[in-house]
């Protein structure tokens, strides 16, 4: 079993959903889901200097948004390297990016089969299961990642999408709060606190 170094939230763009329920303040607007789509590094993979150089130029592709360049990268790393993190995460990564959720979520399912208990990767998937319209099985995957680390900020923010999509306004609610107070500000900027004090007071 891998031992957890580092978490980060990375930007991959912005999808907006229509919510129906006209009397539900969280669903009287257009809202932001998935502006942090989260992504684990392990320990021997968390440092840019201790990748292969074709994984090198996979994620400089990656990085300037020439998504199907870059999965061709990974792929070519993971004949000549073999596979390991990044490039699953990543090539999921880019299969979103292009709109191919089913691709992503059989990379995200690939992964958690080798990471079980990383919480990250079940965010990940949730985060896909959300944008096909899965909401159950999106919430199944994010109360997984929180089971797995309840003092991460952006967990909560990435469940609380799906709390919208059901039409529950509390929940959603108390996850915002929630990453408020573990910091999510401080750590990846005001959209939590934003959509707080439009939403939830």
């Amino acid at each position: 079993m891998r031992n957890v170094k580092y978490y980060s939230l990375v930007i991959v763009g912005v999808a907006y959903i229509v919510l129906g329920c006209q009397n539900n303040k969280l669903s009287e607007r257009n809202i932001d889901e998935g502006k942090t789509q989260t992504k684990l590094y392990n320990n021997e993979n968390s440092s840019s200097s201790e990748m292969n150089p074709i994984l090198k130029e996979a994620e400089y592709l990656l990085t300037a948004e020439k998504y199907r360049d870059a999965i061709i990268k990974f792929e070519i790393s993971d004949k000549e390297y073999g596979q390991n993190s990044i490039s699953i995460l990543d090539k999921a990564l880019c299969y979103t990016k292009l709109g191919d959720y089913q691709e992503a979520l059989k990379l995200n399912t690939e992964y958690l089969q080798i990471y079980p208990n990383d919480p990250m990767g079940w965010s990940n998937r949730g985060m896909t299961y959300r944008r096909l319209g899965k909401s159950s099985l999106a919430l199944e995957d994010f109360n997984k990642s929180i089971e797995l680390d309840s003092l991460e900020a952006g967990l909560y923010y990435n469940r609380y999408f799906v709390f919208v999509s059901l039409g529950d306004e509390k929940s959603a609610c108390e996850d915002l709060s929630m990453a408020l107070k573990l910091g999510f500000t401080e750590k990846y900027g005001s959209e939590a606190e934003d959509e707080f004090n439009l939403s939830c007071n």
